[in-house]
């Protein structure tokens, strides 16, 4: 893709495309974010605990120095110890070293079912502890997100969302698999976890 594609307007590109529309760019740092700056500055967002990185996410670049040189890096094998890494020399550089003008991307596959829950604690060390106590089990998630209590209630002033919640520290996580079954086991073992860290 071009620098300037945004993460959004790819995946819905994909989305319509036959034999694509379960692929999608796992790296999702934000509403409008284009690919050139996702690459420069190294972008992350929710997506980052199961996909990585946009550093992660990416097979080659093509950039032009500031002598005007226009080069192309390759992609790198996965066990490797030889030579420079170019494309992760310029992921996070912000244009410094290189203009990016084109980009070689890792497509994730979108599974079928997908559900967000929502859990609150009444500490912050309680929400970590949970956290920390699912990946010890082996849980991976589409994406975690935790607000503290003031940001609770930004969010509960906000009047964007359907229901108020307590302003106290709260995790989101989204859930998926293959299906309604398999997802609803996830939520039932969460639930279990996050029971016991006082939620």
């Amino acid at each position: 893709v071009q620098a300037g594609v945004g993460w959004q307007q790819l995946n819905e590109y994909l989305a319509q495309q036959p034999g694509l529309e379960n692929l999608m760019l796992g790296c999702d740092c934000g509403p409008g974010a284009h690919i050139c700056g996702m690459v420069n500055t190294n972008a992350s967002g929710i997506g980052a605990t199961r996909y990585g990185s946009m550093g992660a996410n990416i097979i080659s670049v093509k950039a032009v120095l500031p002598d005007g040189t226009v080069i192309k890096t390759k992609r790198r094998p996965r066990k490797t110890s030889a030579g420079y890494n170019l494309t992760g020399l310029l992921v996070g550089s912000e244009g410094t070293l290189a203009i990016v003008t084109e980009v070689t991307v890792k497509l994730q596959v979108r599974q079928p079912y997908e559900t967000v829950a929502v859990v609150q604690f009444p500490t912050l060390s309680d929400s970590v502890q949970a956290v920390s106590d699912l990946f010890k089990k082996g849980f991976q998630f589409n994406a975690i997100e935790m607000l503290d209590a003031k940001t609770m209630e930004c969010v509960n002033k906000s009047n964007q969302i359907s229901r108020n919640y307590a302003n106290v520290p709260t995790l989101f996580f989204k859930i998926a698999g293959l299906n309604k079954t398999v997802v609803n086991e996830y939520v039932k073992e969460l639930q279990k976890i996050v029971k016991l860290n006082h939620c």
